[in-house]
């Protein structure tokens, strides 16, 4: 829309409120309308605005779960990085404790159940690997 139009609309809006509110004040001025003191606009105004807020929330059920699923996407993407960072860093540690418990022999009758253990899970890894490929 161009300035010209837009300057137009708002100016008409202008000259209905200000017609409003200068028929408001003109029948109060004339007494053709009388001010009830015990009317509460600000609760009647209260009201109507937790009625719209109401129906607005019921309306977004849908986008809350849109919100909701997206946010649960992001939960698992992170957790999957966590895992794979974790993988990294398990198979890292138990690399250097196989180097380490082969390089001195006396530890390798002690370690013997979890030396087979791991070499089962490093042979695996790299059948899977090379399987891959």
């Amino acid at each position: 829309m161009s300035v010209p139009v837009l300057l137009g609309i708002s100016l008409a809006g202008l000259v209905f409120a200000f017609g409003i509110i200068f028929e408001q004040w003109y029948a109060l001025a004339k007494h053709k309308r009388s001010v009830d003191e015990s009317y509460d606009g600000h609760e009647q105004l209260k009201r109507a605005i937790f009625a719209v807020l109401r129906i607005v929330l019921r309306r977004l059920a849908y986008f809350r779960r849109i919100l909701f699923a997206y946010g649960l996407h992001l939960a698992v993407q992170i957790l999957s990085l966590f895992d794979k960072l974790s993988f990294y860093l398990y198979s890292k540690s138990r690399n250097f404790f196989v180097e380490s418990a082969l390089k001195s022999k006396g530890t390798v009758p002690h370690f013997w159940d979890h030396l087979k253990r791991y070499k089962q899970e490093m042979d695996r890894e790299r059948e899977k690997l090379e399987g891959g490929e």
